[in-house]
Parts: structure tokens; sequence; C-alpha cells
């Protein structure tokens, strides 16, 4: 399944996806909660993006790209006006950059 399709919410690395929030000919992102956080009285856990890209739609210029994100990312953590970095992983043959999710839209 390629993620053009639509594909049900899964769990990856312990971030459960919630809902998507858009998606591009490479990936998508998804709005996603920890699920070691989640407890039956804290239904208000923190929320998180959940950026995916499928190995097999990308390629060593789009890859070197996700590669090029994260890591930027990673240098800039704790920068008052950037969305936090959290985590980058691969999982079930995708790879994944996860950061803080930002309610707000511009």
């Amino acid at each position: 399944m390629t993620l053009k399709e639509k594909e049900p919410l899964q769990t990856f690395k312990g971030f459960r996806q919630t809902k998507e929030l858009g998606s591009g000919a490479f990936g998508s992102v998804c709005l996603a909660v920890k699920e070691e956080e989640l407890t039956a009285t804290n239904y208000d856990s923190r929320k998180y993006a959940l950026k995916k890209f499928d190995n097999s739609l990308v390629d060593s210029v789009i890859f070197a790209g996700y590669n090029t994100e994260w890591t930027k990312l990673e240098k800039v953590k704790g920068h008052p006006s950037i969305l936090s970095f959290i985590d980058h992983f691969e999982d079930a043959g995708m790879h994944f950059i996860v950061t803080e999710y930002c309610e707000v839209s511009f």
C-alpha cells in the first residue's frame, strides 16, 4: 500500500496516529500521541506531528532531503520560534520525522 491510498491509522515506535493532517507526493503528516503518555485518567496528552515518507517512493535525492531536514531540525532544537524536533526513525518500510504539533495556522 502506498501513502496515496487511504491507510488505517497505526502506531509506529510508540506514536499512535489519531488523524491525518495532510499528504503530498512522497508522504503524509498525521497528528499523533505517544502511547506511554496516555493513561486512564489523562486523555489530554501532548500532541505530535508525525511526518512519514514511504521508502518505495523515496529516491536518493528525496532521501537526502529527508536526512537534511531532520539534521537541521535537530541542530535548532529548543529555539523558541521553531517547532521542536522530537525524533526520527524507520519503521514498517517508512521513514519518520516527529516534531511537536502546532495547533495555530497562519
